[in-house]
């Protein structure tokens, strides 16, 4: 499948197109094959970033809700009835509830796995507080993130 908008969500392509034609109306010329091939080649790591094709495999580094919930429209959007599989990891201080929640439609399963740092989200927690909140939990990961990522992107 081919996409214009890889490593671009949805919100911040439609974003860019608004800039440029503020610039427009202002007189400043942007050639449309400039905006087209700009869509097409921007990349922005850990930001909707396309890491396989088959299986599907989307990163986003979402750490908000309003975030979540961009990266929830755009896979809605380009992937429409697309059963997930999320692999989330989060910071004990966000509001990640709000964002499982966000999360949860075509969820086939949660996978939760703690970032490496003092301020990581133990997957314990995901354990306990989810208990009847989201039938789709699969499993916990207590293993280092490095390990589950590998394990996800080989063959």
């Amino acid at each position: 499948m081919h996409c214009p908008y890889w490593g671009l969500s949805i919100d911040n392509a439609m974003v860019i197109c608004d800039a440029i034609d503020c610039l427009k109306e202002r007189g400043i010329s942007i050639p449309e094959d400039c905006v087209k091939q700009g869509l097409m080649t921007v990349t922005w790591p850990g930001r909707f970033e396309i890491l396989k094709k088959r299986p599907l495999i989307i990163l986003d580094g979402a750490h908000n809700p309003q975030a979540v919930n961009s990266l929830v429209r755009s896979i809605e959007m380009l992937f429409p009835n697309y059963k997930k599989r999320i692999f989330f990891s989060v910071m004990a201080d966000k509001d990640y509830m709000t964002m499982l929640e966000l999360l949860k439609t075509n969820t086939l399963s949660f996978s939760f796995f703690q970032v490496e740092t003092h301020r990581g989200q133990s997957p314990e927690i995901f354990k306990e507080g989810m208990a009847g909140t989201f039938s789709v939990v699969k499993f916990i990961v207590p293993t280092p993130w490095k390990k589950v990522w590998n394990g996800i992107l080989m063959p």
